[in-house]
């Protein structure tokens, strides 16, 4: 694991949690705009609807990441498990996650008819960064679940 990766999984306590809000505050959020969404029509005050949606997504996001967390645990507690699992916490994994929402906030919170070529610059780098970071998620955690080069079965032997 890289330094920062270490450093983000030794974290315990409330440090943690804050960890967990700041990881999927995003993605909780726009979940939070669509179930929004679905239940009113349109926006009636937009700033207050947006409060009130960025309110409610705090206690969501603990939900979601204590549960994965309690997922995440329980699974390397597992006997039967394969070795070598990447870390909880990735600073790619948030950097990804918050790419992704910031593209799918910009399109749900602003209207169609004021979005400018600037905005759709924006979600198309975020969008390409998020492919990019991705990409590097799986070259990273390949790291921990492919076969060691040093091991060699005892047939080999």
């Amino acid at each position: 694991m890289d330094r920062l990766d270490t450093w983000l999984n030794a974290q315990r306590g409330w440090r943690r949690l804050l960890l967990m809000i700041a990881t999927w505050y995003g993605s909780t959020l726009v979940l939070c705009r669509g179930v929004w969404g679905l239940s009113t029509s349109e926006f009636t005050l937009p700033t207050l609807d947006a409060i009130v949606i960025a309110v409610i997504a705090v206690p969501g996001t603990v939900c979601i990441g204590l549960a994965l967390a309690a997922n995440y645990a329980r699974s390397t507690r597992n006997a039967r498990r394969k070795k070598g699992q990447p870390p909880f916490f990735m600073w790619r994994m948030t950097v990804a996650q918050w790419l992704l929402s910031f593209a799918l906030l910009t399109t749900v919170f602003i209207p169609l008819y004021s979005h400018h070529k600037t905005v759709f610059a924006l979600q198309m780098i975020s969008l390409a960064g998020f492919y990019l970071l991705i990409l590097e998620i799986r070259r990273y955690t390949d790291r921990f679940t492919r076969p060691r080069a040093d091991y060699l079965p005892q047939s080999m032997i």
